[in-house]
């Protein structure tokens, strides 16, 4: 099998159906080998059971479940669940584009990469951008992750890494930032296509998340504490970024890299 497209699933009845029919072109090509695995993490909501158990019935997809655990476990189970050699990551909520594939499977072919990501296009809610990808910069994906889970990899990215990391201090997000800097450590390449490679569908909690930031706050922490030699070598490039971009505004982020600083920086971890 070339590639196999792993979907994680949750109460996304609503959603799953475009991201279906974004690769269902895949499963008729000849040129290139495709699975659908869908791994449903416990979903409760009536409707969404239903599309899933219709999705069943077409006998085309690799369905598994599981109790709800989070994406990540979710990601996990889908993979170990797949053959193929490439894999791509694809969310329930948002809709892959064949160039990805294509564009993918030429590079990693051809040995340049390891790693295959690419531009999204914006949907739903809101078509303005949230993030903006580019050139892999380890210090600026130290500062944030903006290598979308929407990727094209190597299936030895998933298994020399590991896989995702299941704790809960990422149960409900960053995940797929933690993956990266562990392919990174492990001495996989990264490619950039600037070309739109998957649509990103904004929905509301998107954009109005109480608790959001402090959940991003918290994953960030635990992740430079899983990673304080990337957070060393980007400190003083982050410390810099954020003071030209910040000019001293905004005490809590201030305080939030010296708090880090201290702990895995100055304490010589």
């Amino acid at each position: 099998m070339d590639v196999s497209i792993i979907i994680p699933y949750y109460n996304a009845g609503n959603y799953l159906p475009d991201a279906i029919s974004s690769v269902r072109q895949l499963l008729r090509r000849t040129d290139i080998s495709c699975e659908i695995v869908i791994c449903d993490d416990g979903s409760t909501d009536p409707y969404s059971i239903e599309i899933l158990s219709g999705l069943e019935k077409e006998g085309l997809f690799t369905i598994a479940r599981q109790p709800n655990k989070g994406p990540a476990a979710a990601r996990n189970t889908a993979v170990k669940n797949s053959t193929g050699k490439y894999l791509v990551f694809l969310d329930s909520d948002n809709k892959l584009r064949e160039r990805l594939v294509e564009k993918g499977i030429e590079i990693l072919g051809s040995n340049k990469a390891d790693v295959v990501y690419g531009n999204a296009a914006f949907f739903g809610e809101s078509t303005k951008p949230l993030f903006t990808q580019g050139e892999l910069n380890i210090p600026l994906l130290m500062a944030r992750n903006y290598i979308d889970m929407c990727a094209i990899v190597r299936r030895e990215v998933w298994e020399t890494t590991g896989g995702f990391d299941e704790g809960e201090e990422l149960r409900k997000g960053q995940e797929d930032w933690d993956l990266w800097l562990r392919a990174i450590k492990a001495g996989f390449r990264f490619l950039y296509v600037d070309e739109v490679l998957f649509d990103y569908r904004v929905r509301a909690a998107s954009l109005t998340n109480d608790d959001s930031l402090e959940r991003y706050n918290k994953a960030r922490e635990y992740i430079y504490s899983k990673h304080p030699d990337f957070f060393k070598q980007s400190f003083f490039w982050l410390s810099d970024q954020l003071y030209a971009y910040q000019q001293d505004k905004r005490t809590p982020f201030r305080s939030f890299f010296k708090y880090l600083y201290l702990k895995y920086f100055k304490g010589g971890k």
